[in-house]
């Protein structure tokens, strides 16, 4: 069987970029939720006292995060040695160079 290679270029900060993101999407959506609930609520339970602040903090974190991904992920990618070194072994294994690709791994490392 020969499977076609659909691997492209790691690049770690992209990828740190994109999970920081989602982070602060989530961060953003349950922010959004304790808010909602905080303003129809009628703000005489301690659940409304408690979640109008977080929702507050959860915005807060939530902008950072998606600035921070945002930046990220627009930054031009820099190649890293380990990404060098993985997409040197996704290469090898995908032309068929098993013994070319055994030779990227470092086996001391555990």
């Amino acid at each position: 069987m020969n499977y076609p290679s659909r691997h492209g270029s790691v690049n770690p900060r992209a990828l740190v970029g994109k999970v920081i993101l989602i982070n602060g999407v989530v961060f953003l959506g349950l922010a959004l939720l304790f808010g909602v609930y905080w303003l129809f609520s009628g703000h005489g339970n301690i659940v409304a006292f408690v979640l109008g602040p977080f929702a507050l903090i959860f915005v807060g974190v939530g902008v950072l995060e998606v600035l921070t991904g945002l930046i990220l992920r627009l930054l031009p990618g820099g190649e890293s040695p380990a990404a060098r070194v993985v997409n040197a072994y996704y290469s090898a294994l995908a032309n068929q160079g098993y013994a070319t690709a055994f030779s990227y791994l470092d086996l001391a490392m555990g």
